[in-house]
């Protein structure tokens, strides 16, 4: 696991609390933020700028949801379900 891992997720986990885990490979995170926490995205920003240097982040990104990630999240629910 990266050195960086565990206190790059501290930090999501205290600027976005329902943010959920997708992918973890090598020293990138990837996480799913519910609409609820969207509110709180310019301070997300602010709060992931100060940290970078502190935690030695080389970048970060926040971006929405695709239309191609929607319908391929649907179709997988819809494999499982079957």
């Amino acid at each position: 696991m990266a050195r960086f891992n565990p206190r790059a997720r501290r930090l999501v986990s205290e600027v976005f609390p329902a943010a959920i885990l997708e992918e973890s490979y090598g020293e990138r995170l990837r996480y799913k933020i519910p609409q609820q926490d969207v509110g709180s995205l310019s301070k997300g920003f602010s709060e992931m700028e100060a940290a970078k240097q502190r935690l030695g982040m080389e970048e970060y990104s926040l971006s929405q949801t695709t239309l191609e990630q929607v319908f391929l999240r649907f179709a997988k629910e819809q494999e499982m379900g079957s």
